[in-house]
């Protein structure tokens, strides 16, 4: 659907686009994790595509070494990304580990995931912000610890926002250039 902001998909799909090359989703994934992995061959895309047997995708998501990265973009404020991630890093569980092994003693042994979502949207919103599975959760009459939490990063890439994570990833720096140079023509352009 085509909005007075222009189509999400859209801006979607250039992000999914860009980083889809194994160099440029490893730049993105050492810009976001402070490490410094030279070779893109070590990486593995781990992306949830539609396919027959998954009902839901996700942007991006690599593995590499015994990191999993899981990088979902949003132009819109969404309170339930840590659920969206929650079933995302399932599918890649259920995908990739889990098989009859997990009735078993042995212990199957699982990638630290990461949850980030790149926010360049137009409302007004902090550097960096916590989302929690927790925060989601009925709360009246509930007491007692949580026994399931997942939290995912929320960090703003809009100009003037996180320009040190742009300069350690150019191309993430450039994506941003070029969502506030549209959003310039079409205010332009207004009718």
């Amino acid at each position: 659907m085509i909005t007075k902001n222009g189509n999400r998909r859209e801006k979607d799909s250039v992000f999914r686009m860009l980083f889809n090359e194994k160099t440029a989703l490893l730049s993105l994934f050492n810009a976001v994790n402070n490490t410094d992995y030279p070779n893109p061959e070590d990486l593995k895309v781990t992306t949830l595509e539609n396919a027959v047997y998954l009902t839901i995708k996700n942007d991006l998501s690599c593995l590499i070494n015994t990191r999993l990265g899981l990088f979902e973009h949003q132009s819109t404020i969404n309170p339930n990304m840590p659920l969206r991630y929650l079933q995302y890093v399932s599918d890649l569980f259920e995908r990739d580990y889990i098989t009859r092994r997990i009735y078993t003693k042995r212990r199957i042994r699982l990638p630290r995931p990461v949850f980030i979502t790149f926010y360049n949207g137009v409302e007004n919103q902090p550097e960096r912000k916590e989302l929690k599975l927790s925060d989601l959760y009925e709360t009246e009459g509930a007491s007692g610890e949580i026994n399931l939490e997942l939290v995912s990063v929320q960090l703003n890439i809009n100009p003037g926002y996180n320009e040190d994570l742009k300069c350690r990833c150019s191309l993430l720096g450039e994506y941003t250039e070029f969502v506030e140079r549209v959003r310039i023509y079409k205010k332009g352009n207004a009718v």
